[in-house]
């Protein structure tokens, strides 16, 4: 069985590659499972503002502009 000799440069630079490979697949993963969560989050708010804002544009067709001075028409 081979052993790895850890003074060795090149066990050093291996080493450190795996565990900045393992940070980054740690750190994406978090990222993927955040993003999900937020979208799903934003399809809910988004679902709930969309009818809301319709209505609202319904309401204000209906308003009259009172003009403030006699130049507006």
């Amino acid at each position: 069985m081979n052993r790895i000799n850890f003074k060795s440069f090149k066990s050093k630079i291996m080493t450190g590659c795996f565990t900045l490979l393992l940070i980054f697949m740690l750190s994406l993963s978090f990222m993927v499972y955040t993003s999900r969560k937020n979208l799903n989050t934003t399809n809910y708010i988004t679902g709930q503002l969309v009818p809301i804002t319709i209505n609202l544009l319904d309401i204000q067709k209906g308003i009259k502009v009172v003009p403030l001075w006699k130049g507006e028409k």
